[in-house]
């Protein structure tokens, strides 16, 4: 038998969890975690640890780009399952996911730009003597003494 750090795996032809760690960067703690959260499937886990699918770099990059992009545990779970099928019926199912994705942060910039945009109203009247809790409450008496 083979030592643990080889990139593959002798009775499975996979990547150990080190080969792993050393192609994508990281921590082993990461990659034990996608892999117990059913995110990285694993060919084979026993004495010998992990050992990963041959597919296991490039679904790393995909876990960590789509964390980036907001997405909760059980969507990347969903998508990673469905990667196997990217061009059968997995593709369509990871593409709305991501066009859903895509309207949800459209939204969520519309609501930080409206902020701002509060933000800067107030910001512009902080050298002016009022009641600041009340104008940051948004209350009449706190928009009155703002405007004074």
């Amino acid at each position: 038998m083979g030592r643990r750090d080889e990139i593959t795996h002798p009775h499975f032809g996979a990547l150990s969890l080190d080969a792993l760690m050393r192609a994508v960067g990281g921590e082993v703690r990461e990659l034990e975690w996608y892999a117990e959260e059913g995110l990285l499937p694993i060919a084979k886990s026993g004495e010998q640890g992990y050992a990963f699918r041959a597919n296991a770099i490039e679904m790393v990059h995909f876990i960590r780009r789509v964390r980036r992009f907001g997405f909760s545990l059980n969507e990347i779970r969903a998508m990673a399952s469905a990667v196997d099928e990217l061009f059968g019926s997995g593709r369509p199912y990871i593409c709305t996911l991501m066009q859903e994705r895509i309207s949800t942060l459209r939204g969520q910039i519309s609501d930080l730009l409206a902020v701002e945009r509060e933000l800067r109203e107030f910001e512009a009247h902080c050298s002016e003597d009022t009641t600041y809790l009340a104008a940051l409450s948004g209350s009449p008496l706190g928009c009155a003494a703002v405007r004074n």
